[in-house]
């Protein structure tokens, strides 16, 4: 009896083991500054709080499954080739230009996107409570987007985007 018990829990431990290794582990940068060349490039399952994303390109390039809440970027390109993003409570700064381009399933919500050429060929991209300051060149060729009380100013906004629902869209420029 002592020894099949002693089996039953061997094999019990090694799949509880397994499962665990099976959960993605969150990594958690608070109050941080980053500058230079990718700093977080591929980062996966990651909340990112009050950090600064100084000069530099490509800070979050190819990253999964990230949560921002309160930070800004001041440097090119910040979320290019991206998945399941949810931004809160961000300042993306003028040099932050061309800054989320072929990312999929991206929410941004209370921030503000002050840099032009903002979204490009992306795909379900949901806006709420976001001020665009220079909405120039922004949402093109991008697919199923939601803007609930979004801010714009700029030209040619959402040109050639599909799938677009909006309330309370104010928009200046054409």
């Amino acid at each position: 009896m002592h020894w099949r018990l002693g089996n039953m829990l061997n094999a019990q431990y090694h799949f509880l083991e397994i499962q665990r290794k099976k959960q993605p582990i969150m990594v958690t940068y608070n109050n941080r500054f980053f500058h230079g060349e990718r700093p977080l490039f591929g980062q996966k399952h990651a909340t990112i709080i009050g950090t600064a994303f100084g000069k530099g390109e490509s800070p979050l390039k190819k990253c999964r499954h990230i949560k921002l809440n309160q930070s800004t970027f001041q440097c090119k390109y910040p979320l290019w080739f991206s998945q399941h993003i949810a931004v809160s409570n961000t300042i993306f700064e003028t040099m932050a230009r061309s800054g989320i381009w072929y990312t999929v399933d991206i929410a941004i919500s209370d921030s503000a996107i002050q840099a032009p050429k903002t979204f490009r060929r992306n795909q379900d991209i949901r806006l709420k409570n976001v001020h665009f300051s220079d909405a120039s060149e922004s949402l093109w060729n991008c697919d199923h987007i939601s803007l609930d009380h979004v801010q714009a100013s700029g030209n040619y906004f959402g040109m050639n985007s599909t799938n677009i629902v909006a309330d309370y869209l104010d928009l200046i420029g054409d």
